[in-house]
């Protein structure tokens, strides 16, 4: 009986459970992020355009609140500054997050590519001789890769 996919990629991404965690969390806080950066045009285009008082409630009003309280005198300079830290902040999420994809991902290529390999230096003779030598390199050259890439 041939084992549906979820099986097979659960079996090669279930040691790594912490990687994936991270990897969700940091897409998150990275998405929350993104929205914030776009909700952090709003002060910037009230102190411009000159918009009245925003309620307190919901995030636009705490976007205000916060650029309220920057230390700058001037709105403007406050809802970009605002907008500027916002900004890097994501950036620097999103950097950090595909990092640890990438590392998770080499880890898990690297851990199959051993894995394989040391299958392959037990085996006896005949499974040699069985199977052809495309399939054994394509095998750990090849497949090893795509199942490193199901992070991606």
């Amino acid at each position: 009986m041939k084992a549906s996919w979820r099986t097979m990629v659960w079996y090669f991404l279930k040691p790594y459970p912490w990687f994936f965690i991270g990897i969700v969390v940091m897409t998150m806080l990275t998405s929350l992020l993104e929205g914030l950066n776009v909700a952090a045009f709003f002060p910037v285009f009230q102190s411009l355009l000159g918009g009245g008082e925003v309620a307190g409630e919901g995030v636009l009003g705490a976007i205000v609140a916060v650029s309220a309280r920057l230390p700058f005198r001037d709105p403007v300079v406050s809802a970009a500054a605002l907008l500027v830290s916002i900004t890097v902040l994501k950036c620097v999420l999103t950097v950090l997050r595909e990092g640890l994809v990438a590392y998770a991902s080499g880890m898990v290529q690297h851990d199959v590519k051993t894995r394989l390999m040391q299958s392959y230096v037990v085996a006896p003779y005949a499974f040699f001789l069985e199977k052809k030598q495309w399939k054994l390199s394509y095998d750990v050259l090849v497949a090893a890769s795509r199942v490193g890439a199901l992070i991606r």
